[in-house]
């Protein structure tokens, strides 16, 4: 009867279908707008009547230099560099600037992203919840020696942290000098020219060009780099040639040093120490240990991005999946699809959610183990579970209904074509997909996309794209047997699909050096305890790992084939 009466007035039942639809649109809008309108109106007022701290906040000035850090503490009156210390548990006001060109501050787990701009100054604050040795860089672009422009934030208890200002307010500077270290200081601020750039509190060296040296003996690095302990073996190898062990490197000495005056000065700069606490004195003797290192402890209680290009199209799709699901289960039972294929649409979203922003992206950062991961997720997992959803089927019905009946005449008939198409002839999606995979794996292009968001974002895309249309010949795009492939191509399929993912993790298992040297000179994967080149093995064997759900493929086709074989009559033949 609904239908008939909509045959005899199908202008008036759409005008009033419009008219009902664009009415809730202006309801659901204006809810929309109060609740932003009351929400930041609650923010503004908890900030209005917050109380003020107990008592002023420590302020810390970072600035930014090519290519090192420098802190300041005004309310202490002292400077240090590439390290700075902090208070466990109470607020850090950062006031952070570059000296030149324009930087970005970042601590892993402890600083979000400050941009160090020239002509003025970004605010943040920060608070330590434990006490170790964080670690961080420069996130910005900044010229040739930006991969070496990193520091550490000391977090220690208040007591240590006292401790450590009163040391550098009272510095060891001249006390005490004798022999080799009396020496040492004669030719820093003699003829090797150290005092005319570096600062050392305490004594007449007041240089402002380089970082200040005040304490120095006992830091956890040498010039910004997190990969050179400041021991004695360093400090020489440094002064011996700045250039060799950080490439484009400002520092210039006036003459080369002899091997007996480098040993003097060294000596001098181990006197230079300050207050070292138990937190400091671990990192001295393990400088690759720093809070939150370890795998799981990352991976459990680590942040989750928040990248509104991730996270609000999988709420549009999920919401949109949703809603035309409901929708086609009220239209008619039987055109229903069973209650797994919803599972599996949402599990999809989930997967793909998780591998592009849970901490298996932070790990990706620094492990190339987790980057094979995070690949393996979007293209074995996720694609294959997002078609088992039948998003062709199920999202249309969440369109408005005359936008719905336009994809039914336009749409649909090309859709039901594109997956018999896929399904007849699948190679040119295997070669696709292939072809993307290796492409992205090459290494220009992979330690391209390492260093640029855009590229990284843009290698995701193709990875998810073209493994969906890699899955889409034996999942199928639309539910039907003229959707899948035949079972004897599957096995085919599968199976070659399988040698050349091998053939990429066996690349990376026996290769004799790092293939991409964004992971061996950028990355640092030591921060977790792994080598380069186990970390690349370790990849490899993930790699193989999700090639097993390739194997497993082949077996469910294979089993298809057979099944096929068995029903045909004798004499029969058989396709694919």
């Amino acid at each position: 009867m609904e239908r008939q009466e909509a045959r005899r007035q199908p202008g008036a039942t759409r005008g009033a279908r419009a008219s009902g639809a664009l009415r809730r649109l202006r309801v659901a809008g204006a809810a929309l707008l109060l609740l932003l309108g009351a929400g930041v109106a609650a923010r503004h007022f908890r900030l209005l009547s917050a109380e003020p701290p107990s008592r002023p906040a420590l302020r810390v000035e970072v600035i930014g230099h090519t290519w090192w850090w420098e802190f300041r503490y005004p309310d202490y009156g002292f400077v240090t560099a590439n390290e700075m210390h902090i208070p466990v548990g109470e607020p850090v006001e950062l006031d952070v600037r570059s000296a030149d060109v324009v930087h970005a501050f970042w601590v892993q787990d402890l600083v979000r992203q400050l941009t160090a701009n020239p002509w003025h100054g970004t605010a943040g604050r920060v608070v330590a919840s434990r006490a170790g040795v964080y670690w961080g860089e420069c996130k910005q672009l900044c010229g040739l020696n930006d991969a070496n422009m990193r520091l550490r934030v000391v977090a220690e208890p208040p007591s240590d942290f006292a401790r450590w200002v009163a040391s550098h307010q009272n510095p060891v500077g001249l006390r005490d000098l004798q022999g080799e270290a009396l020496a040492g200081w004669r030719l820093f601020d003699g003829p090797a020219g150290c005092s005319s750039c570096h600062t050392i509190a305490g004594t007449p060296a007041q240089g402002k060009a380089g970082p200040d040296l005040t304490g120095i003996g006992d830091r956890l690095g040498v010039g910004a780099m997190a990969l050179v302990p400041a021991d004695s073996a360093h400090l020489a190898a440094w002064l011996r040639d700045p250039q060799q062990v950080k490439p484009g490197a400002t520092m210039r000495l006036p003459r080369k040093l002899s091997p007996r005056e480098i040993e003097e000065i060294v000596a001098f700069l181990r006197t230079q120490r300050t207050y070292a606490s138990p937190v400091t004195r671990a990192a001295l003797e393990d400088p690759t240990r720093l809070v939150g290192t370890d795998i799981p402890t990352v991976l459990l209680t680590g942040p989750w991005r928040k990248d509104l290009p991730v996270w609000a199209p999988a709420a549009a799709l999920a919401v949109l999946y949703g809603l035309g699901w409901r929708r086609l289960r009220s239209r008619s039972r039987r055109a229903a699809l069973p209650p797994w294929r919803a599972a599996a649409w949402f599990a999809g979203l989930a997967v793909a959610v998780t591998a592009l922003e849970s901490p298996v992206d932070a790990l990706a950062d620094h492990l190339l183990t987790f980057h094979m991961v995070e690949h393996q997720l979007l293209i074995m997992v996720a694609a294959p579970l997002l078609l088992m959803g039948a998003p062709l089927l199920v999202l249309p019905w969440a369109l408005p209904e005359g936008w719905r009946q336009g994809w039914a005449r336009r749409m649909a008939p090309g859709a039901a074509r594109g997956a018999a198409h896929l399904a007849e002839r699948p190679w040119a999606g295997w070669l696709l997909f292939h072809a993307v995979l290796l492409l992205w794996h090459a290494p220009l292009l992979y330690n391209l996309a390492e260093g640029a968001v855009w590229v990284h974002d843009l290698e995701h895309l193709c990875f998810l794209l073209s493994a969906l249309l890699f899955w889409a010949p034996a999942v199928g795009l639309v539910p039907g047997r003229r959707g899948r492939m035949e079972p004897g191509t599957g096995v085919a399929y599968f199976g070659f699909a399988f040698l050349a993912g091998e053939t990429l993790a066996v690349w990376f298992l026996f290769s004799s050096t790092p293939i991409y040297s964004f992971y061996a000179q950028v990355a640092q994967p030591w921060i977790y305890g792994l080598s380069p080149m186990l970390d690349q093995q370790l990849a490899g064997a993930v790699m193989m790992g999700f090639g097993l759900q390739l194997g497993l493929a082949i077996a469910l086709e294979a089993a298809r084939w057979l099944a096929r074989l068995e029903a045909e009559p004798a004499g029969g033949g058989v396709r694919g």
